[in-house]
């Protein structure tokens, strides 16, 4: 089966086989936008700002957004600054600090 055509069980199904080429394929979909924010409450919990907690490695987490931040970082104390912050823009703006060296492989 050539790539893109798809057999018939699958087009029924609603399955589409991707053309050769994924740029072609993903421009080729329509998806409705999901507007959120932190600052609504539609979808609000889509936002790296929505408050609900998790843990990972036994370290209790904010918000996404905490996570996110301190995990630029491999200087532990500022990581935990990040962790410990009292809101999600605080760890974002502590997260934007160059005062700490970002991980060498952050931008990759």
């Amino acid at each position: 089966m050539k790539a893109g055509k798809g057999n018939k069980q699958d087009q029924k199904a609603g399955h589409i086989s991707p053309p050769e080429s994924p740029r072609l394929w993903a421009s080729k979909i329509s998806y409705p936008s999901i507007l959120f924010s932190s600052h609504s409450r539609a979808n609000q919990y889509l936002s790296n700002f929505y408050q609900a907690e998790f843990s990972i490695d036994g370290r209790r987490w904010r918000t996404a957004e905490h996570f996110y931040q301190a995990s630029k970082f491999l200087d532990g104390e500022f990581q935990e600054k990040i962790r410990m912050a009292a809101t999600a823009l605080e760890a974002k703006k502590l997260g934007a600090s160059r005062s700490h060296v970002l991980r060498a492989d952050w931008e990759d």
